[in-house]
């Protein structure tokens, strides 16, 4: 763990974490300094029963029903924001020729956003689209009308996948909706 030459530390960087007074950019040379990229792991104490302690019961459950009402604020009103945007400026851009790289650049943002947030949050069907939408926008300054219909049609899928909840990739509704993307995009494109 050698990060300036001679010298060692006497624990691991965290991540984000920049020490300046011990590390210069130009120290690096060919060295690389271990930058932890997670936490370290705190064991749960054990009950001797198999169950976690008291304490560990409360923190988990607390932990647990966050997420969950994460996931729902997700559902209601993040993710369908997120794709309202996005729908807003494809339309934007289709329909206001002069603006179109500005609003193509904000709808890739908002694909981005899809992309991450549906893993996150149990809509692998949701990041699939969303990683879809970022190609179609990456770096784009103009699209062409079967291009616009492309996007659009990933739009309505994610709001399809939304209103439906689904969370399994092979839930036969999940399947049907995938496949009619799959054949109204290569019709928009072909």
């Amino acid at each position: 763990m050698i990060a300036n030459p001679g010298k060692r530390f006497k624990q691991p960087l965290d991540a984000g974490r920049v020490l300046s007074e011990d590390i210069e950019a130009s120290s690096f040379g060919s060295e690389i300094a271990y930058v932890s990229p997670t936490p370290p792991i705190v064991p749960v104490h054990d009950t001797g029963r198999g169950k976690p302690s008291g304490m560990d019961a409360v923190a988990t459950k607390r932990a647990r029903a966050a997420i969950k009402k994460l996931k729902l604020l997700y559902l209601t009103e993040w993710a369908p924001a997120t794709i309202d945007g996005l729908d807003r400026r494809l339309q934007l851009a289709r329909s206001v020729p002069s603006t179109e790289p500005e609003h193509l650049e904000a709808a890739f943002r908002r694909a981005h956003d899809m992309k991450g947030q549906g893993a996150t949050f149990g809509y692998p069907l949701i990041t699939d689209i969303g990683s879809f939408l970022c190609a179609m926008t990456h770096d784009r300054t103009e699209a062409t009308d079967g291009d616009f219909c492309a996007m659009l049609a990933h739009v309505e899928a994610a709001r399809a996948v939304l209103n439906h909840r689904l969370d399994d990739p092979d839930d036969p509704t999940a399947i049907a909706i995938m496949s009619k993307l799959k054949s109204s995009v290569m019709g928009y494109l072909h």
